[in-house]
C-alpha cells in the first residue's frame, strides 16, 4: 500500500469513525456505513465536441475531469455508494446531427445531464470542472453552490475543507455560483473547479496521474464528511 494511502485511511478513520479496509490486489477499498446505499451523481464537465478549457501541450479540461471523476466513482462505489455518471467516456450528450451549432449542442447537453441526475433520484450532485483565466496568476481548487441552497452550501463547505487539507495548495473559500447544473438539479449540488489550467504550475499538477488521484481522494473525503456532520 502506498504511504499516502495509509495516511489517508488513518486520517479518515480519525475524522469519520469506523471504516473497513479491504485489500484487493493493488487496490485499497474503503467501506463506510455513512455512504452505503447513498445515490451520488458525478458529472465530469464538457466532453466530446466540447473540450472545455485548453491548457499547455494539448492538456484539455474534458480529459482531466473525466479521469478525476472515474477515480472518484471507484472510491465511492468501494465505500458502498451507488454512483450515477453523466458521462463515462469522451463524449457529450447532444445530438451529433446538430453539427457545428455549438450553442444549441451545449444547451441540449446540459439539459440531458440534469435529466440524468434528477431521474436517478440522486441525493447529491458533484460536477467537476477545471478553471481558466487570462492571467496565469490565479490558482487553487474551489467549490461552488447555488444561491439559496443551504444543503448545497454545506456540501460545498465540506468539499472545500477537504480540498484545503489534502491538497495543501489552496486557500480559496466556497462561493455562490450561477451554474445551470446547480440551478436545475433537484438535489444539493456543487461544482468543483479542481484548479486553474491557465496557471503553469497547476497545469503541470493537473496533468499528473498522482495529483488527479489526490483530487479524487479529497473530493471523496469531503463527501464522506458531509454525511458525517
Amino acid at each position: 500500500m502506498a504511504r499516502w494511502s495509509v495516511w489517508l485511511f488513518l486520517s479518515l478513520a480519525v475524522l469519520f469513525g469506523p471504516l473497513i479496509l479491504v485489500r484487493q490486489n493493488s487496490n485499497v477499498v474503503i467501506f463506510s456505513a455513512s455512504l452505503a446505499g447513498r445515490v451520488i451523481a458525478v458529472d465530469p464537465g464538457h466532453g466530446g465536441v466540447d473540450p472545455g478549457a485548453l491548457g499547455p501541450d494539448g492538456l484539455l479540461e474534458k480529459d482531466i475531469v473525466l479521469d478525476v471523476a472515474l477515480r472518484l466513482r471507484t472510491l465511492l462505489q468501494a465505500a458502498g455508494a451507488s454512483v450515477v455518471m453523466t458521462r463515462e467516456t469522451d463524449t457529450d450528450l447532444s445530438d451529433s446531427a446538430l453539427g457545428r451549432q455549438y450553442s444549441r449542442r451545449k444547451r441540449q447537453d446540459l439539459e440531458r445531464r440534469v435529466r440524468i441526475v434528477n431521474e436517478s433520484k440522486a441525493e447529491i450532485l458533484v460536477s467537476i470542472h477545471v478553471n481558466s483565466m487570462v492571467s496565469a496568476r490565479w490558482s487553487g481548487a474551489q467549490a461552488f453552490f447555488a444561491e439559496g441552497s443551504d444543503e448545497g452550501q454545506k456540501l460545498a463547505q465540506n468539499l472545500q475543507e477537504a480540498l484545503r487539507e489534502y491538497l495543501k495548495n489552496t486557500n480559496r473559500q466556497v462561493a455562490r455560483g450561477d451554474f445551470y447544473m446547480l440551478r436545475q438539479s433537484n438535489c444539493p449540488a456543487v461544482l468543483v473547479e479542481v484548479g486553474f489550467i491557465s496557471n503553469p504550475r497547476e497545469a503541470s499538477l493537473l496533468a499528473s496521474e498522482e495529483y488527479r488521484r489526490q483530487l479524487a481522494w479529497a473530493i471523496f473525503a469531503g463527501i464522506l464528511r458531509y454525511w458525517q456532520r
